[in-house]
C-alpha cells in the first residue's frame, strides 16, 4: 500500500519529535553531568523530587538537571502517541485513532 503525503508528513512529524526529544534529554543529562563534575559533592544518589525540580534547577543542582533528561526521555514516545492521535483523527483514519 503506498504512503500518501499525509502519512508521509505524519511520520515526518513523529520522527522529529523523537529527535528533538531525545537531543533535549541528553542536553539536560549533559549539563546534570558537567554540574556535578564541576561541583563535587552535589550530585545526589537520589532523583530530585517533583516539588523541589524547578527551585534545585534553578539553583543549579546537578540532580535536577539529571531528572529532568530522565523525565523528557520518558515523556518523549507519550507525546509521540499524541501526535499520531491528533495526525488520525485529522486524516479521519478511524481505525488507528
Amino acid at each position: 500500500m503506498p504512503i500518501n503525503e499525509a502519512d508521509h508528513r505524519l511520520n515526518a512529524q513523529v520522527s522529529k519529535t523523537l529527535a528533538v526529544g531525545l537531543a533535549i534529554s541528553i542536553g539536560f543529562m549533559a549539563a546534570g553531568m558537567l554540574l556535578g563534575l564541576a561541583q563535587p559533592g552535589r550530585l545526589s544518589h537520589q532523583a530530585t523530587a517533583l516539588p523541589n525540580l524547578i527551585t534545585n534547577t534553578l539553583t543549579g543542582d546537578p540532580t535536577a538537571f539529571l531528572s529532568w533528561g530522565i523525565i523528557v526521555l520518558l515523556a518523549t514516545p507519550a507525546l509521540r502517541v499524541v501526535i499520531l492521535i491528533i495526525g488520525y483523527v485529522r486524516q479521519r483514519d478511524w481505525i488507528f485513532t
